[in-house]
């Protein structure tokens, strides 16, 4: 939320602060937690590639070269935050299940489901099926806002676009246990990457 509000929408008040948790707004923080309990509970398929994780690794790691975080223990914290999250993602994709919101070791009964797309950058298009009749499709535009139309011809379209990009991917959820740890293991290796090179270096002159 800090890199959007203050390099992506150059909110006035955080010009020239380095990152604070509690420089981001309480009713900010408390729909994030009420997005992710919603989402917690709706059945979902997602299309991942080895490159959905980088906006937040190039996000740490701009903020770290750049002195914009307030210490390199705080950088390191970050990235031990992110393996957490991917252990997360992890345990929802090994059990094909979503986890409890407010208590990850527990899975509730939302249905995950993950597709590994060697190629595919689907940029956080969201197709949302509310009934056999009736898609609402999400455009992402101007950094984390979204356009939504439930016309019929365009999420028709959408629907069978993604359709045949899950044809073309890998299910890593549930089944094929190798190519979900290899793909796993490829995102720790970049997390572990960016950890030793904020270990090893110092902006905080």
């Amino acid at each position: 939320m800090f890199v959007w509000l203050k390099s992506i929408y150059g909110v006035q008040h955080l010009s020239g602060f380095q990152y604070e948790l509690d420089m981001i707004p309480q009713d900010l923080k408390d729909l994030g937690l009420q997005l992710w309990e919603a989402y917690s509970k709706i059945n979902s398929v997602e299309i991942w590639n080895d490159t959905t994780i980088l906006s937040l690794l190039n996000q740490l790691e701009y903020y770290y070269e750049a002195g914009l975080l307030s210490s390199k223990e705080e950088a390191i914290g970050i990235c031990e935050e992110y393996q957490e999250m991917m252990k997360l993602i992890y345990q929802q994709a090994l059990r094909g299940k979503k986890a409890h919101s407010s208590k990850s070791e527990e899975f509730g009964s939302a249905d995950y489901h993950m597709y590994y797309h060697e190629i595919l950058i689907m940029d956080n298009h969201i197709l949302v099926e509310l009934d056999q009749n009736k898609k609402m499709y999400f455009v992402p535009y101007a950094g984390v806002n979204y356009l939504n139309t439930s016309d019929p011809y365009l999420t028709e379209s959408m629907s069978t676009f993604l359709l045949g990009q899950k044809e073309k991917s890998s299910l890593i959820s549930s089944i094929s246990e190798k190519e979900r740890n290899k793909f796993f293991i490829r995102i720790k290796n970049r997390i572990d990457q960016l950890k030793n090179k904020i270990e090893m270096t110092n902006p905080f002159m």
